[in-house]
This record gives structure tokens, sequence and C-alpha cells, in this order.
């Protein structure tokens, strides 16, 4: 394991990256699936059962959804040649917060941030709406690739910039105005 911080005396898990093998054998929605059984350990079996026929909106549900769009996302990821190589749900702070993927190659370092979603997504140029209710999604995208932006120019001692990638599966995606860029 190699650790990196910076030089300016700050407090040293706030520019800690962990290089380690283990996050190359991870899979897509790892940390997702871990999610789903959580809340379902004080449920009967049979609730659970229930819950899933039924396809009641539940926070089992969500994870798992989560998890499936994850897994098709990555699926796709297979196919990039090399040198590409991505790095599924990669743990970043103190917290377990995790990064849906990175994807690092000859094009730069990209910061996927995965939705799979139900209903319509319409996006403004200052806002996208799921259902007709506003989302965090492009500022939560945006804050993770700054976040690897950091760390990494941190690190490194010099400036990295990482493109944060918002995708959508399973919405219908109406664009009234696009996002600035």
């Amino acid at each position: 394991m190699t650790t990196a911080t910076s030089g300016l005396g700050a407090n040293v898990d706030e520019f800690h990256i962990r290089i380690d093998e283990q996050y190359l054998h991870n899979q897509a929605g790892m940390g997702a699936r871990e999610k789903e059984r959580e809340p379902a350990a004080g449920k009967s079996r049979a609730k659970q059962l229930l819950e899933r026929v039924f396809d009641a909106r539940t926070r089992e549900r969500s994870w798992r959804r989560g998890a499936e769009g994850e897994e098709a996302v990555a699926r796709r990821l297979e196919r990039l040649p090399r040198p590409w190589a991505v790095v599924h749900d990669h743990t970043v702070g103190r917290r377990g917060a995790t990064l849906d993927r990175l994807v690092l190659g000859p094009a730069g370092i990209l910061v996927f941030n995965t939705k799979n979603l139900t209903g319509r997504l319409t996006v403004y140029d200052q806002a996208v709406l799921q259902n007709g209710h506003k989302t965090a999604f492009v500022p939560a995208a945006l804050r993770e690739g700054h976040t690897v932006q950091d760390r990494l120019s941190t690190a490194l001692r010099r400036p990295v910039h990482a493109w944060s990638v918002l995708v959508v599966l399973g919405a219908e995606i109406t664009i009234k105005k696009p996002l600035p860029t």
C-alpha cells in the first residue's frame, strides 16, 4: 500500500489516497449490494419476499436498483481496450463513501456516478428533475470529480484534471435546456 499526503500540514485524512491492489478486484455495485442487505436484516423473509414480488419502494429496492445499474455500466466498460483501466467501488474518505467507478486512460481520468432511475428525468440549465422533483445528481457528480482531481493533484504535486460523468439508466430523459459546460 502507498499513501500520499499533502505537504501542506493539513489533516492527513483530507488528502489521503490509498493505492492498493484490492481495488483492482472490486466488483461493480459491491457497496450498493452490501447496503441492500443492511435494511433487510430486521425483516422476516416473508416480508422481504412480498416487498420484492410487489416491487415495493423500499431502501433495499433503491440499493438493488443502484447495484443493477452499476453492474450494467460495468459490463459495457469491460469492452474498453488497453490501456484503459476501470476501478469499481473505490472508497474515498474516512466515512466509507465510494465512487461508483474511476476510468483511467489516454483521454484522462473519468469519475462515473451512476443512477438507475424510473420515470422521467428533465434537464434544465439550472436543475435536473426526476419525476418533477429537483435532484442533487449534477452537484454530487461534480463534487466527486473535484475530490478525485484535488487529491490526485495534491499527491502528484502537479495539476491533474478529472472529468465528472453522470450516467443515467432506466429513465426517459427530456432536455429542455442543456446544462452549462
